[in-house]
Formats: structure tokens, sequence, C-alpha cells
């Protein structure tokens, strides 16, 4: 995640050239797992409210840092971007909208509610798929596969398309290789999915997880501090 944020701030910043697509590459690796990890928190939660409201107050307060680096603090017409904890926010309440025992008529509005808002987050429709194939297949590895395959095609294509202008032309897409610039954007997206080919390969991984082991108050709040706190800290050399 640093390393991504770092690369926008670097001098003459050049989103598909080689030494800005490493930065941001490398640290999109953290991002799928975040989601990921947002599914099996959900699955060991003491209690959801408390970590709903928790990532609702560090989502609140990284606002404006959230704003103030990504769009120069232009908030007035910035203020509907929401950070990546949102994402999370709505992420978890998606998942307990799905397993609660409300009735269809009232569960399938407030998923949709839902899943618009989320439009409006940062890696917002990627973050709720990576939630909800997470919650649904990790406890099966070939569906798990088949499920983060399926995504990976995806976000691939509209990605490519939308770096060359044309997604829905399969002969520019493929002549596209051929160029640098397009094939680290390739190389960028693909950094979101190294880190489910670590889970793949090892059939044991969610296991690991077992017993949960609860973590100290320090662990638990020290990524939601930090989110905020370093979003000022690059604002601030930025402006510099």
């Amino acid at each position: 995640m640093v390393f991504d944020h770092v690369a926008f701030i670097l001098p003459g910043h050049n989103y598909y050239a080689l030494p800005y697509a490493i930065f941001h590459g490398i640290g999109r690796i953290s991002a799928p797992l975040f989601f990921y990890l947002l599914a099996v928190g959900y699955k060991h939660s003491s209690n959801l409210n408390r970590y709903s409201l928790r990532l609702l107050i560090f989502a609140l307060l990284s606002v404006y840092p959230y704003v103030l680096f990504k769009y120069d603090g232009d908030f007035a017409n910035n203020y509907l971007q929401l950070n990546v904890l949102f994402t999370m926010f709505f992420g978890l309440q998606f998942l307990r909208v799905i397993h609660s025992h409300r009735k269809p008529i009232i569960k399938i509005p407030l998923l949709v509610i839902i899943a618009v808002i989320m439009l409006f987050c940062d890696e917002g429709w990627f973050g709720l798929a990576v939630v909800v194939i997470s919650d649904a297949l990790m406890d099966d590895r070939k569906k798990f596969a088949g499920g983060f395959l399926a995504l990976t095609l995806l976000y691939f294509y509209s990605n490519l398309g939308m770096a060359i202008g044309d997604s829905g032309n399969f002969i520019k897409l493929y002549s596209s290789f051929s160029s640098m610039s397009n094939f680290l954007s390739i190389f960028v997206w693909f950094c979101y999915f190294l880190p489910f080919l670590i889970i793949l390969r090892d059939e044991n991984f969610y296991k690991k997880t077992q017993p949960y082991k609860k973590p100290n108050v320090l662990e638990k709040y020290a990524f939601y501090a930090f989110y905020p706190l370093h979003l000022i800290v690059l604002s601030l050399i930025k402006i510099m």
C-alpha cells in the first residue's frame, strides 16, 4: 500500500513507466489481502458491531487525508470519493446482510444499496468481489481458484481496455501487448492477485488461521491509525 502511494509523489510520475509501475505493483499486493482477511475476520470476530464501528471511525478520520493526498485537498469536488476503509466497512456490512435471517424482500434491497455505495469507494467493485468470493469459497480451493481466475480475467480485461481506450476491441487489446506501457499496466494489475497464488498454492493456508489468535490492542489499531497518518505525511511531502 505504501509503495503504491509513494509512487504518486515521485518526481515526473508516469503510471506506465517502469520505475513507477514497479512501485504501484508492489504496493497493490496488499489490497486483495486486506479484503480476504476482512472475510476471515468476519468469520472469527467476537463482536461484529465493534468491528464495524472501528472501521467506520477510522474511515471517517481518513476522509480528508485521503482527499488531501489523492485530490490535492479539493474536497468540494471529491467528497464522494471514499477511501479503502469505507470499502472494508461496507464490505463487512454486505457479509452481515448476506448471512442475516432477514426476509429476501428486505435483504435484497439492502445488498443493492450497499453495492451501489461501494461504487464510490476506493477499489469498490473489486473489493466487494474479493470479499464475497473469499467468504463463499475460501473453504473449497478449486472453487476459490475458479472464482479468482474469473475475477482476474475480468479485471485484466477492463483495466487494459481503459489503458488503451477501447475495452470492446479484442484485436486492439491483443495488439496492445506489443506496447511496453500496456505490458507494465498488466504487471500492475496482476500484482493484485499474487497473494491469491500463495493462498491457492498452500492448501493449509486457511487452516493456519485456526485457532484464531486474537490481536492485542496495539495490533488491532496499528493499521487503522497508520492509514490516515501515512496519507498526511505523504501529502505534506508532496506539497513541499
